[in-house]
């Protein structure tokens, strides 16, 4: 579908507001404080990168770069890497480390309603939720985290 990027981030699962603020509640949740003034604005630009894929579930995904770029820019490299590194599978395929922002955008999955979820992914991917939740629960619990 083409434009499938622009939607999710405007309004699917990826929307600006939505996941930033699950992300951000996820972020505290974790780290047992918010986030300072720079990495709220990786949490808000980390998936800007999906405006330009037709696909959100392209097989030559590269949304990570995008809001790397952009925070890098205002902030410099460890904010680039906090951003880059946010995706497992792309983080893997450029040869870095998860970082922060990677635990906190997957623990997010898990504290989204579960209705407020699925309207949001009717609108985007189609992604079934409860299987991604399920999937994003068992890999949670090998670092110790539940609901």
């Amino acid at each position: 579908m083409k434009l499938q990027g622009l939607k999710s981030v405007l309004i699917g699962y990826h929307n600006l507001i939505y996941h930033t603020l699950f992300v951000t509640l996820a972020w505290k949740k974790i780290y047992k404080k918010y986030p300072n003034s720079r990495e709220f604005v990786c949490i808000l630009l980390h998936d800007i990168g999906y405006i330009f894929q037709d696909d959100v579930q392209a097989k030559d995904d590269r949304h990570p770069e995008l809001g790397a770029k952009i925070c890098g820019k205002m902030f410099g490299d460890k904010y680039y890497q906090l951003c880059i590194g946010h995706s497992r599978d792309y983080a893997s395929k450029i040869g870095i480390k998860i970082t922060k922002l990677c635990y906190a955008d997957k623990y997010c999955s898990l504290l989204i309603p579960i209705r407020l979820q699925y309207i949001l992914t009717k609108f985007d991917t189609g992604v079934d939720v409860y299987r991604a939740r399920k999937v994003y629960s068992e890999w949670w619990n090998k670092y110790g985290y539940s609901l």
